[in-house]
């Protein structure tokens, strides 16, 4: 849950909504430029960054010692992951504590006094929460989707596999173009800037379930418990292939910018990011492979003026500098830990957090429970990635039984808008008159040529992407003129 804070030295100011802070007149409102920095790399501003200079967000697991007679403020952390201390088990036991584990948890949270049912995704997290809770309900268990008419990000043809496996009472909610309508809500709502495209289907479903029952649960934490994201066996590979360095430097890497302005692809806008980088210390590797904007792309990008204020920051620091709070040396297990406590709690629960409550419904996560955490970072890194890009191998195989093995074992699509498509319509239309028109905050950060060069590439171009670049460039602009329209 959100706490926000502002401290002076006179005052202590804190709350779970950062709009209330806004209303004292201890503090003057001021954008914070290297948050904005930040979130044009993330999709989502890093704690304790909020994008108010001089408000800040606790960090999840920590509390504050607050004395103004003093004048101090001191932050600890009370609780963190080991994943030093591995258990040695063959793939049977482990099968079996996961199982009972996850089945503890979801009954712990199936404990309430009002209706609940839970989010299906069609994907194996939530499809192992929902037949859980069938198991340990005496009634069929509701269950709610979300999906598109766009087939490639449509899930809900998996979702009704897993509820016609369980028997469960299904919904669904197909989300439209026309749904940018709401835009503005969500903007402030989330009162930091946040790129996320998926609050806005998370924000239909929530509001789809809440007509049914007040509590649901979700599948949210198994990815990054058990390694089920693409880009985990991507680092992998790139640590491999760091032992053949110069063979990239000198041959592979220049040959794939030579030939990058020829392709125009999105497949190879990865293949140049990924050759590009495996020069580079892992950890920065890692943040720059999932950028947003990278850093080529600000230098050409931002205007002199913006780049004079935040270029001494470098991008993604937040990301890099957790790796060496994971306390283990293992690589991979830090790539997990710092996915947990960044990707998960500054961007994931926040999105559910923040749709949900807009919609008075409570989310429960049983992959979250701290226990079922602490025994997935136990379980050695090679158990929930093998060779070959199998992901949450132990998890799947724990689950073999209770989930078909046609959800078990399909490709991962990922819980995100059809942005590439719906900014070469409407959502094109409408994008381009925000961020174009004159005197929009955008235009401070980005040149104008930039912004009006990104917008017609990708018209041109269906197998290049800056769906998700003009996404982040609009939310930005909307949270700029709620918040901060008019302030001087």
């Amino acid at each position: 849950k959100p706490f926000k804070y502002f401290v002076n030295g006179k005052v202590f100011v804190f709350a779970s909504e950062l709009k209330a802070i806004l209303t004292q007149r201890d503090y003057k409102k001021e954008l914070d430029y290297v948050a904005i920095h930040h979130y044009l790399t993330l999709q989502y501003v890093p704690s304790p960054l909020t994008g108010f200079k001089g408000i800040r967000k606790l960090e999840p697991a920590c509390y504050l010692l607050v004395d103004l007679r003093k004048g101090r403020i001191n932050k600890r952390r009370y609780w963190r992951l080991d994943y030093s201390k591995k258990l040695k088990l063959s793939e049977e036991e482990w099968s079996e504590k996961i199982v009972s584990k996850l089945k503890e948890s979801v009954k712990l949270r199936m404990m309430a006094d009002v209706q609940l049912g839970a989010f299906l995704s069609g994907g194996i997290d939530s499809g192992a929460v929902v037949g859980l809770m069938s198991e340990l309900s005496s009634k069929p268990v509701r269950t709610f989707s979300i999906g598109f008419k766009e087939a490639k990000y449509n899930e809900t043809r998996y979702a009704r596999i897993v509820a016609k496996r369980f028997e469960t009472r299904h919904r669904e909610f197909v989300v439209k173009p026309d749904a940018i309508e709401v835009l503005p809500v969500l903007v402030k709502h989330y009162e930091e800037p946040y790129a996320d495209s998926s609050a806005l289907p998370t924000y239909y479903l929530s509001k789809l379930t809440r007509k049914y029952v007040t509590v649901a649960l979700t599948g949210d934490g198994g990815d990054e418990a058990f390694a089920g994201y693409p880009w985990y066996p991507v680092q992998r590979f790139s640590l491999w292939l760091e032992k053949f360095s110069n063979f990239n430097n000198f041959l592979i890497s220049p040959l794939v910018r030579g030939l990058s302005p020829l392709v125009k692809s999105l497949f190879w806008q990865r293949v140049n990011l990924f050759s590009s980088t495996l020069s580079q210390n892992y950890k920065d590797r890692y943040v720059n492979y999932l950028s947003y904007f990278s850093r080529s792309m600000k230098d050409s990008m931002y205007t002199v003026k913006f780049k004079r204020k935040v270029w001494s920051e470098r991008s993604g620091k937040y990301l890099a500098d957790k790796f060496d709070q994971s306390r283990t040396l293992d690589r991979m297990d830090q790539t997990l830990y710092v996915d947990i406590n960044s990707y998960l709690s500054d961007d994931l629960l926040v999105k559910v957090d923040m749709a949900s409550m807009l919609t008075a419904l409570e989310c429960r996560s049983p992959f979250l429970d701290h226990e079922m955490l602490e025994l997935a970072a136990r379980i050695p890194f090679g158990l929930k990635l093998k060779w070959g890009g199998k992901g949450k191998y132990i998890l799947k195989k724990s689950l073999t039984g209770l989930l078909p093995e046609g959800i078990l074992f399909r490709a991962k699509m990922g819980f995100r808008l059809p942005v590439d498509k719906w900014f070469r319509g409407d959502l094109g239309i409408y994008g381009e008159s925000i961020l174009l028109k004159k005197g929009s905050f955008v235009q401070t950060i980005f040149k104008k040529e930039k912004i009006r060069y990104i917008l017609s590439e990708h018209k041109k171009h269906e197998q290049l992407g800056y769906g998700r670049h003009l996404w982040a460039l609009l939310m930005l602009e909307l949270w700029y003129t709620n918040y901060f329209a008019g302030v001087k």
